[in-house]
């Protein structure tokens, strides 16, 4: 670790880990503390904008016009409110069903007014990072499905702001899997879910069913890591997006190119290839 910190700048958002609750949200009593100790481990400046506000959301801009890629860092934790849960079942912690609570948010008015103007700023590819993942639904694990009012805010926002190159990267759930959706944006939303990075899962013996329509190929039950790959050098810029085992070898990949993660002419979804 200390030698990754030493070669490449980490972006970092938490999971519910740093709130030492199993996935705890906004009730969190000390999540003000937990903030801090995030942005003093991972070196956040003193002047940073995420020192002066609730919650630890961020962007960075990479790259010249033409290859320019944003990443956006959502805090799904900070301001989440209660999710409905399931009756707890022996062996396993809490599960959840889709909220009719309307009320409930995931991010809070403030990140959600930051997310429009940030999904607004120039950019070729956006890569939303959230904790949780925010295309597979059938699970009953935490993802943004449970809060569907939210996701569907999420999808509607990116229509809105007409913003292409979207693609999501998301963990949590110690697998990996790619998943692919088409939300109504005008091209197919894509979400990357990596995890675990130090130790291989052991969900696949206890809870062998993972149920994803949206999956693209198989599930990876390895210690595994994502990878985001550009190709510049095409006319229509190539994008790999995989799943890496602890040796490195890509053990599942979906190919985009940047022409797909627009709206098609005339308007509608581009088929996903």
């Amino acid at each position: 670790f200390q030698k990754l910190r030493s070669h490449i700048p980490l972006l970092a958002i938490f999971d519910y880990l740093y709130y030492r609750a199993d996935d705890a949200g906004a009730e969190y009593p000390m999540r003000a503390e937990s903030q801090k100790l995030f942005l003093d481990f991972f070196k956040e400046p003193a002047e940073s904008p995420r020192r002066q506000r609730e919650g630890i959301y961020n962007a960075r801009i990479f790259g010249p016009p033409g290859k320019r890629v944003q990443i956006i860092l959502l805090d799904t934790r900070y301001f989440r409110g209660p999710l409905n849960v399931k009756p707890r079942e022996a062996g396993r912690s809490n599960r959840y069903l889709p909220s009719p609570d309307t009320s409930v948010t995931l991010l809070g008015e403030t990140q959600w007014q930051w997310l429009g103007e940030q999904l607004r700023v120039p950019a070729d590819v956006r890569i939303i990072a959230s904790s949780i993942q925010v295309i597979s639904a059938e699970h009953d694990s935490e993802k943004w499905a449970n809060l569907p009012h939210e996701r569907d805010r999420l999808f509607k926002l990116i229509r809105d702001t007409s913003a292409h190159g979207v693609v999501f990267v998301s963990g949590d759930v110690h697998r990996g899997e790619i998943s692919m959706l088409d939300a109504g944006v005008g091209y197919p939303l894509h979400d990357l879910t990596s995890s675990g990075m130090t130790e291989g899962s052991v969900a696949k013996v206890k809870f062998p069913d993972w149920p994803n329509r949206q999956r693209m190929g198989t599930v990876d039950w390895t210690t595994n890591f994502g990878v985001i790959e550009f190709d510049w050098s095409a006319k229509d810029p190539l994008i790999r997006l995989q799943i890496r085992d602890g040796a490195g070898d890509v053990c599942l990949q979906k190919k985009v190119r940047l022409s797909e993660l627009k709206p098609a002419p005339g308007g509608g979804a581009r088929p996903g290839k």
